[in-house]
């Protein structure tokens, strides 16, 4: 009854409303640093849109993670809490570069990360490579599957996200070849534009990284005390 009165005086639209959504612009391609004066150490991000739960290469997009962790980390030792994640859902998510960093090797973690993935785009990556890779992601999944509620939680996925079956994700992972590393990689990065985000001492930053920063400084949030609401008295 309440739906009627509200909802039924309305009429159906006769003619098709034109879509007003769209994508957004690609990022800035400057180095955007996140200003923290009081910080030892600069945080580095980098990311592009990543690949849905659904997508036929997400497998391989969580080995790839891999092997650009592990070649950022031979290439920059003094990197920490190093991580590379392709974070999917039912639409792309991102895949994202992350690490702490001496401030003054801030530039140089970005650069080298950057370099990782054009040698990724340029050539496939070793076999050796794949396969150390390949054992982390299965030795993963073994420990995951072991436990009842990452079992379902995993054939539920095949329903929400259209994802491939548990009984059929480890052949999935085996069957990856150094040339299908190759193709997700420059189907995820190649000609695309990425974001790049460090946050710590900007006056420190800017040096590092001459005429490409936009500086923003670190919002901190109002801590006045809210005046809490009274109830009115009963008479």
């Amino acid at each position: 009854r309440a739906l009627r009165q509200l909802l039924g005086p309305w009429g159906k639209s006769d003619r098709t409303i034109p879509s007003t959504f769209r994508q957004p612009g690609a990022p800035d391609t400057r180095v955007l640093v996140v200003d923290s004066p009081e910080a030892t150490k600069a945080e580095v991000r980098l990311a592009v849109r990543g690949l849905a739960r659904g997508d036929s290469d997400a497998l391989a997009a969580e080995v790839l993670a891999l092997i650009i962790r592990n070649r950022w980390k031979t290439a920059m030792p003094d990197l920490s809490e190093i991580s590379v994640r392709n974070d999917a859902h039912v639409l792309p998510g991102i895949f994202v570069l992350s690490a702490s960093a001496p401030t003054g090797s801030a530039a140089k973690a970005t650069t080298a990360a950057q370099d990782v993935i054009k040698s990724l785009i340029q050539s496939a990556p070793t076999a050796q490579e794949l396969e150390n890779a390949r054992s982390v992601v299965l030795n993963q999944l073994s420990t995951e599957f072991s436990q009842p509620e990452t079992m379902t939680a995993r054939w539920l996925d095949v329903d929400t996200f259209k994802s491939a079956r548990p009984s059929t994700i480890g052949t999935l992972i085996r069957s990856l070849t150094p040339a299908d590393i190759q193709r997700v990689t420059a189907k995820l990065f190649k000609d695309v534009a990425m974001a790049t985000v460090v946050a710590g001492n900007s006056e420190q930053l800017k040096s590092a990284f001459p005429g490409n920063v936009a500086i923003n400084s670190a919002v901190v949030p109002d801590a006045r005390p809210i005046d809490p609401v009274v109830p009115t008295k009963k008479p």
